[in-house]
This record gives structure tokens, sequence and C-alpha cells, in this order.
């Protein structure tokens, strides 16, 4: 198993993902600032704290030696989405 960091992997998602991310991290750390996860991401010299990057570490699973968001139907759940289906 690879080590990417947490902030690299969330921006190798797609748009779609990455704003699906960036709900899980509002309702699994809601006393982190509005926009400290949009900050992070843009900025180059900021981090997640160690408890914020253990939390959204949670959300990958290595799929073929590549970091995929890991769709659960608990993870859809917590950001109020359905499942999507695959046709």
């Amino acid at each position: 198993m690879s080590y990417i960091d947490v902030k690299e992997k969330i921006k190798k998602l797609s748009p779609s993902d990455r704003r699906r991310v960036e709900k899980a991290f509002k309702a699994l750390l809601p006393e982190s600032a509005e926009t400290r996860f949009v900050n992070v991401i843009r900025n180059s010299e900021y981090n997640f704290d160690s408890k914020e990057e253990a939390v959204l570490e949670q959300l990958f699973v290595e799929v073929n030696g590549k970091w995929k968001l890991n769709g659960t139907y608990e993870f859809f759940q917590l950001i109020g989405e359905e499942l999507p289906m695959s046709v």
C-alpha cells in the first residue's frame, strides 16, 4: 500500500468527488472553520492538522494502486446524497 498525503489525494479527485469530501469534512469536523477545507486545498502553505488528516484519510481506499473515494452507503448518508447507481 502506498502513502500519499491526504491533501494530494483530494486534489487528484474529480471536482464532484472533491465537493463530496468537503461536505464530509464539514459534517465530521463541524468545529473547523467553514472555509478551512477550501483554504487548505488552494494554498500550498496550509496543511490539515493531524485530527483533520486522520478523519479525511478514512474517506479513501486504495484500488489497483490508485487512491479512490471510499463511496460507501454510510458516506453518502453522511453527506446527504443518494448512493449513485451504477449502470
